[in-house]
């Protein structure tokens, strides 16, 4: 797994387990896999991936990743399977035969909030199937697992698989910071003028 020159993990629901495998949850049609964080600085989001594999013998060997807004930490998404108005950004990308830990381009900027990265297919040009191995170690806290089974979203029905998004927090420039401070201390002083 390779990451961008100072990207950060924002989001990893398990630790790497044995890669290649050829076994796994399926992601597909119908079937789409996600995983729920939350956030609280705003982040510049420059990869996104997981512990993954092709299942052969299936036209196609592109999914898509997706990550979507979430109402809180516990939401599922309002749509069917999404709404447009939940979808921050997307992608495709092929999978490997053999499971390997993959990351792959996805750029978007999150404010703070409740996001998912779901993997999936028949959606954006996405046409493969593939699988999300589950030898893998949740990390406490961090795994929130949901899915899509064609009809309805639907919290857990698997677990110890690795969801990843990395990138880096969009720094508040110091000038901003100083203007908005001496903005609130101006205000503090025409109140205390406007109370005497």
């Amino acid at each position: 797994m390779s990451t961008a020159v100072n990207a950060v993990v924002i989001h990893e629901s398990a630790t790497l387990g044995p890669t290649g495998v050829t076994f796994g949850f399926g992601i597909g049609d119908p079937t789409f896999l996600g995983s729920r964080f939350s956030i609280t600085d705003t982040i510049s989001v420059d990869h996104v991936g997981g512990h993954l594999v092709r299942i052969e013998g299936n036209e196609g060997d592109n999914i898509f990743a997706a990550i979507i807004s979430l109402s809180s930490s516990t939401a599922l998404p309002t749509g069917s399977p999404f709404n447009t108005s939940e979808l921050m950004a997307s992608t495709i990308f092929p999978v490997p035969s053999l499971s390997n830990d993959v990351l792959t381009p996805l750029s978007v900027t999150l404010a703070p909030g409740d996001y998912a990265l779901i993997f999936g297919s028949d959606l954006f040009g996405a046409n493969g199937t593939g699988a999300m191995p589950n030898n893998n170690s949740d990390i406490s806290g961090s795994a929130s697992y949901f899915r899509w089974n064609g009809s309805i979203w639907l919290n857990g029905g698997f677990d110890s698989t690795r969801f990843v998004v990395t990138g880096t927090v969009v720094p508040i420039p110091a000038a901003v910071w100083l203007f908005g401070s001496g903005l609130l201390g101006l205000i503090g002083i025409a109140r205390r003028m406007k109370a005497a």
